[in-house]
């Protein structure tokens, strides 16, 4: 192992320091934010995760087309 090279990573350039899908040009391409704690908590959060995931997703290839598209969980 001691003969072997190791390179390192070339520097990301060309990216921006941060990127927020909340505000992109002025435009939201977030859905709505479920809350999945009301009236208690029920263990669905990977639904509610993955479900809000989706329909931002789907939101974001609609160029924030209204109505928005929420899949329900």
């Amino acid at each position: 192992m001691a003969d072997k090279k190791v390179t390192p990573l070339e520097p990301i350039v060309g990216y921006p320091e941060d990127f927020n899908w909340w505000n992109v040009g002025g435009v939201n391409y977030l859905t709505e934010v479920k809350n999945q704690h009301i009236p208690s908590y029920c263990g669905s959060c990977w639904a509610q995760g993955s479900t809000s995931a989706l329909s931002d997703r789907i939101k974001i290839a609609r160029g924030a087309a209204w109505p928005d598209i929420n899949i329900a969980p």
